[in-house]
Order: C-alpha cells, then sequence, then structure tokens
C-alpha cells in the first residue's frame, strides 16, 4: 500500500534539516531520512511506505543509475526523483534519464530551477533540469541502458577505482563473485597492470576517471 510521505536519501545527514523544511514549506509533514542503501533501504521502504523518494545523485558513488533502476523494478508504484547540490557530469546526467529516472533536478542548473523542480515534484509531477532536459532535445537519441561486456566492465572499473572489492561489486550489480574476478581480469590485461594501485594510477592517466571525489567520463577525457 502507497504511503503519503517522503523519504530522503543521503549520505549526509546534514541535508536533512534543510530537506524537511523545503517539503514542509510544499505542504508536508511526513517526512523522514535515511544514510542506508541497498537491501536495508528497501526496508526502510517497506516499512515506511513513502510516496516519493529523493535520493543524492552519488549516494551509491557511479552506480547509482544502476541501482535505482533496480529499487525501481523492485517497487514499481514508488516515485524516484534524484537531486544533486553539486556537479554532476553530463554523461552522468543522461545516463540517469537512460535508465529511466523522471525527475531530475540540481543546484548546479540554477536555484530557481532547482526550486521550481523541487515544488513540481513534491506536487507529484515529472520534471528534469531545464539545462537537462534541453540538453537531451539536442541529442538524435537517448542512449538506452545497455547490458554489453565492454559497459559492464565500464561500471565494474569504476567501482574498482572508488576501492569497491569484488564481493561488494557482485552485490551491487548482481554478479556472482567469479564473473566479477573475471572482469576484473580483464580490465587489468587491458591496462597492462596486476596491481590495483597501478590500475587506478593508469585509468587516471587515460582520462578515464578522475579524482574529484572519483568520478567515471563515459569514453575517456574528450577535453
Amino acid at each position: 500500500m502507497k504511503g503519503t510521505g517522503v523519504l530522503f536519501v543521503s549520505k549526509s545527514e546534514s541535508l536533512f534539516p534543510l530537506a524537511k523544511l523545503y517539503a514542509k514549506k510544499a505542504g508536508y509533514s511526513d517526512i523522514k531520512g535515511t544514510t542506508k542503501g541497498r537491501d536495508a533501504l528497501n526496508r526502510v521502504i517497506n516499512e515506511y511506505k513513502p510516496r516519493l523518494v529523493f535520493v543524492e545523485a552519488d549516494f551509491y558513488d557511479t552506480a547509482t543509475p544502476y541501482m535505482l533502476r533496480r529499487l525501481q523494478n523492485k517497487i514499481p508504484w514508488l516515485k524516484i526523483a534524484v537531486f544533486s547540490l553539486g556537479e554532476c557530469k553530463p554523461e552522468m546526467e543522461i545516463r540517469f534519464i537512460s535508465y529511466g529516472i523522471e525527475r531530475y533536478i540540481s543546484l548546479h542548473h540554477g536555484m530557481a530551477d532547482f526550486i521550481h523542480g523541487f515544488k513540481a515534484i513534491m506536487d507529484g509531477k515529472k520534471y528534469i533540469a531545464w539545462k537537462l532536459s534541453k540538453r537531451i532535445e539536442e541529442l538524435d537519441v537517448v542512449p538506452e541502458p545497455s547490458e554489453r561486456e565492454s559497459d559492464r566492465e565500464d561500471e565494474i572499473l569504476v567501482m574498482l577505482a572508488n576501492g569497491k572489492h569484488v564481493k561488494e561489486i557482485g552485490e551491487l550489480l548482481g554478479l556472482s563473485e567469479r564473473t566479477v574476478a573475471h572482469h576484473k581480469t580483464s580490465i587489468f590485461s587491458r591496462y597492462q597492470v596486476d596491481k590495483i594501485s597501478l590500475f587506478i594510477r593508469s585509468a587516471q592517466n587515460s582520462g578515464k576517471i578522475r579524482f574529484n571525489g572519483l568520478y567515471y567520463l563515459a569514453g575517456g577525457n574528450k577535453e
């Protein structure tokens, strides 16, 4: 059964008071916040049964779009919105949309648009940040989620660079440890390294990842 509340999901508890303040201004009083993820987050949602969940853009590091699609598949009635308080790379923003997210707001796109989008989402509407919406309109085709081998290895690549272990990556992506280990071996072979420290350095030098919070650049450095 659907609820009427709003749940904010973030790695930082310090965001919850401000989020609750804005939500109350929008007319909502049943508001909660959580830092829990994966199965623990599913349990919170099943117990609380919110009508809407706001998830911080980098909550699951680079796996966020994939994890949110899994969450939506598990709980089809749930309305999910993504919010970003900093800069989220264009490739990642578009990836959210390609994975089915219909509500996305970012302070990086301007305070006025952020507040306007927040109010629209709280009113039950779908809303994509204006600049992102324009960028998508300029694309011939919005990229579809892909399960190709190279795409899956790219997901594992960036999780390895974020310090995640084979077992944890397997749990995040729903893969066996053996499959993840196979991809890890392939990735190390591609970069001609045998240690994670050398791999991170090589991936950084190639432009595949950067160390501004360590984020993923699809297709490498194009600057």
